[in-house]
Order: C-alpha cells, then sequence, then structure tokens
C-alpha cells in the first residue's frame, strides 16, 4: 500500500488527555464563578437565571450544528480547530466587557463562547472512543485528565478572585488557548462514510436505550448545571467566601478523578446500569444536604459526593452509548 493511500493515523491518546484537561481547566474557572462576575455588574434573577443557562443551552443547540459539520466533512479534528480558535476571542469579549462594566458586550461574549465551547466535549469524547477502538471501558483513563483541569480551574480560580482580585475569566482565557495549541497538533481521526440526516435521526430515536439516556441525562445534568452554577453564590449568601467554593469543587473532583481512574474495574463490577441508576440515586441524597447546611466543612465533604454522582454517571451513560450506538453515527 502506497504512504497516500494508508489509513490516517489513530488519535494519540496522550494528546487528548491534554485536551482535556485545558478545556476543563476553562470550564471549571467559567461554571462556579460566573454567576459572580455578572452579579457585579448588577444582573440578579431571572436575566441571571437565563445568561447562566445559555451554556447548557448552547451545547444542546450548537454542539449538534458542529457535529453536523464534522460529519460532512468527515474532519472532526479539523471542526475541533476552528472552534478552538475561535474560543479565546470569545473569552476576550467577556473580558473587555467586564473591564469596562458592561453588560451587552460581556452578554455578547458570553453568547460567542456558548457557540464556540460547544462542540469541544463532544468532538474530544469522539476522537478519544475512536483512539481506544471502541474500548469505552478505558475511556475513563484519559477523561480523568478533564476531572484533573476542573479541579485546577476551580481551586485557582477561586483563589485568584479571593486572594487577588482578579476574574478567574482569565484563567478561561488561558485555557482556551491551550485548547487551540493541543487542537492543533492532534492528526484527523479516521472517519466513516458521511451519514444522510434524516434516516440517522430516526433510527437513534428508533433505540430505547438511547432516548432513555437523553431524558436521564437532562434531569440529571439540569441539577448538575445549577448546583455548579449556583455554589458560588449560595456559599457566598452563608458568609463563605470564594475559597470555600474553590475547596469544595475541588474535593468532588479529586474524588471524580479517582473514579474516572477505576472505571473500568467499576463498569466491570457493577455493570453501566447499576452505576447509572446508583449515581443519579445518590445524586439526590447530595442535593438535599447541599440546600440544608450551612458550614465550610459540611459543604466540602457533601460536594466531595459529586465525584460519584457526576464521575458514575458519565462513565455509565458513555459506556451504555458508544455500546449501542453503530460506529458510522456516533
Amino acid at each position: 500500500m502506497s504512504l497516500s493511500a494508508a489509513a490516517p493515523a489513530p488519535t494519540p491518546t496522550g494528546r487528548l488527555g491534554l485536551l482535556y484537561l485545558a478545556s476543563d481547566v476553562a470550564l471549571g474557572a467559567i461554571v462556579p464563578y460566573l454567576a459572580l462576575e455578572l452579579g457585579a455588574l448588577g444582573l440578579g434573577g431571572l436575566p441571571l437565571a437565563a445568561c447562566l443557562g445559555a451554556l447548557p443551552l448552547g451545547r444542546v443547540v450548537a454542539g449538534p450544528v458542529w457535529g453536523m459539520a464534522a460529519d460532512r466533512l468527515q474532519a472532526p479534528a479539523r471542526v475541533l480547530r476552528l472552534a478552538a480558535v475561535l474560543g479565546p476571542v470569545a473569552v476576550g469579549l467577556v473580558l473587555v466587557g467586564l473591564s469596562l462594566a458592561s453588560l451587552p458586550l460581556t452578554a455578547l461574549g458570553c453568547g460567542a463562547y456558548v457557540v464556540v465551547a460547544a462542540p469541544v466535549g463532544p468532538m474530544s469524547d469522539a476522537l478519544a472512543l475512536g483512539a481506544l477502538g471502541g474500548d469505552s471501558a478505558a475511556y475513563g483513563a484519559i477523561r480523568r485528565w478533564g476531572s484533573l483541569g476542573y479541579l485546577l480551574g476551580s481551586l485557582l480560580g477561586g483563589v485568584l478572585l479571593a486572594q487577588l482580585g482578579l476574574s478567574p475569566l482569565w484563567l478561561v482565557f488561558a485555557g482556551t488557548l491551550a485548547v487551540a495549541a493541543v487542537a492543533f497538533a492532534l492528526p484527523e481521526a479516521p472517519g466513516h462514510r458521511a451519514q444522510p440526516l434524516l434516516p440517522a435521526l430516526r433510527m437513534l430515536a428508533g433505540n430505547t436505550c438511547l432516548m432513555g439516556i437523553l431524558v436521564a441525562g437532562a434531569l440529571h445534568f439540569s441539577a448538575h448545571v445549577a448546583t455548579a452554577s449556583y455554589l458560588s453564590v449560595h456559599m457566598a449568601a452563608q458568609g463563605l467566601d470564594t475559597s470555600w467554593t474553590g475547596v469544595a469543587l475541588g474535593a468532588g473532583v479529586a474524588v471524580e478523578i479517582g473514579v474516572m481512574s477505576l472505571g473500568a474495574r467499576l463498569l466491570g463490577r457493577l455493570g453501566p446500569r447499576a452505576m447509572l441508576q446508583g449515581a443519579m440515586a445518590l445524586a439526590v441524597l447530595r442535593w438535599v444536604g447541599m440546600a440544608t447546611v450551612d458550614s465550610g466543612p459540611a459543604m466540602v465533604l457533601l460536594q466531595a459526593s459529586h465525584g460519584l454522582t457526576f464521575g458514575g454517571f458519565w462513565l455509565a451513560s458513555v459506556a451504555m452509548v458508544d455500546a449501542r450506538t453503530p460506529p458510522a453515527l456516533r
């Protein structure tokens, strides 16, 4: 076989680990602290909730559009590079808006960030599963680098704000720059023939397991997003500074790293379905507890169980989707 006809090289798992690390540093620095940043501009109530809800909504709306573009072009890494390059531009707009105390400019930057950040996670997951040859049990060993990134982002973001008076958005800016750098180091992944959209959607919609995971994911992560987005506001209302927020988030992600590292063993012992159900049941207890305690140590202990609820749900759902989705439709 000639060199020009050779199949594309599989995506290096080490570079994917760096991609997860960088992207989740940015995520860990923006999700817990954006409410405080917007509140400082006088935004509150329903408008604040709408702004905080824009990030997950953007994933729902913009994420599939990017995915269809990657499928049509048969170039997920190329699409990822485009989104990654635009990330620092969007965060830069947010920083300028905050420095000028301009709510419209800040909102514009947040909206742009929502759109360009939407494909990073799904594209990373698709590339990771492709690099592993469909071995979803080994996925956690790569994904744990994202958990470490979120840990660093949440801890350092809280320190920047509480101790140095700097916006955590500067850490988001650095994270998006790192994502762009790593994205350009990724080779294009081996692809499948582009799928006609409507038949593919009908096939996916007819899969009751996938539809159940979609509904479960919507319910489960609506609470997760609300907890993460308002945790800093909730803890501030209890008289705790943002250092406690960073420690609480860090404790949860530290446990999450352990869960991700043991992912293959846990999936083999429990099975995806039992892991999924257990994670969701434990999450209910955690959120009830978070709403009723008011001390820093108690918040940290309860938030530590996030590693079990998020990590367990994520590993189990990825394994189930990977097992039940034809490779050409991933």
